[in-house]
């Protein structure tokens, strides 16, 4: 079963990437395409820290990263992991199918190099696997977030400050996150501790002021319907979307 990461646009991205791949001579180790590379000959579970980050340092944030002297291109910062682990099959197609990048002469990942982010990718991005693959003085852990899986722990706000979108420590937890409490959220945002997120509604009474949606789902947002009985018959609940529906 493919991860959910690798469903929807991501995934039609990498799809589309392997037909052309299949026949382009930079995919190869030999005639081996990098989707068809060994498992054998590369790690199990690959980190960022240790397997990601110095090939994203190596091929592609000498553009890609806003602190450089050229400057980021595009919306893509290929210095920040997250943006590295949500665009993985972006990376793949424009890599190994298109070939456009990196552009010119510029030397391009191998299909170890591919192989290699592809199963990053599978075993849910992680940081680390064990606490020797971290900075000295922070252990490896389970993050309270989806993705990524396993994460450096932080003792401290400035642990984050490379985490772009999780820039405060949840130091009971020690790993950094979006916000600790409401004070960290702007506007009328609340934080979700659970996955220290910031996110519309905690309960229906924070969705009070919307004339429509009154409903709040998932501790995340406010929506019309969370069943068929908060809509008027004949509509029904589309659980998905959270919004009444007529036939």
């Amino acid at each position: 079963m493919l991860p959910q990461r690798l469903r929807g646009p991501t995934f039609l991205a990498l799809l589309l990437t392997l037909p052309i791949c299949a026949f382009a001579a930079s995919c190869n180790i030999g005639d081996t395409p990098f989707y068809q590379v060994d498992p054998a000959s590369i790690p199990a579970s690959p980190t960022y820290l240790r397997d990601i980050a110095p090939r994203m340092n190596y091929f592609c944030t000498g553009c890609h990263d806003p602190d450089t002297s050229i400057g980021q291109k595009g919306v893509w910062n290929f210095a920040d992991k997250a943006t590295v682990c949500g665009n993985v099959g972006e990376i793949l197609r424009v890599t190994f199918g298109v070939r456009s990048m990196p552009p010119g002469a510029a030397e391009r990942m191998g299909a170890r190099d591919g192989a290699i982010l592809l199963k990053w990718l599978e075993v849910g991005c992680p940081d680390c696997n064990v606490d020797t693959d971290c900075p000295s003085g922070r252990s490896c852990r389970d993050n309270v977030r989806s993705t990524p899986a396993k994460v450096c722990g932080c003792r401290g706000d400035g642990d984050c400050a490379l985490e772009s979108a999780f820039p405060k420590c949840d130091r009971p937890r020690g790993v950094c996150v979006n916000c600790v409490t409401t004070d960290d959220c702007s506007g009328t945002f609340k934080c979700n501790t659970d996955v220290g997120d910031c996110v519309q509604c905690l309960a229906d009474t924070d969705c009070a002021g919307d004339a429509i949606k009154k409903k709040c789902k998932d501790k995340n947002r406010c929506v019309e319907c969370l069943g068929d009985a908060d809509c008027t018959a004949p509509a029904t609940c589309n659980t998905t979307s959270g919004s009444c529906v007529t036939p």
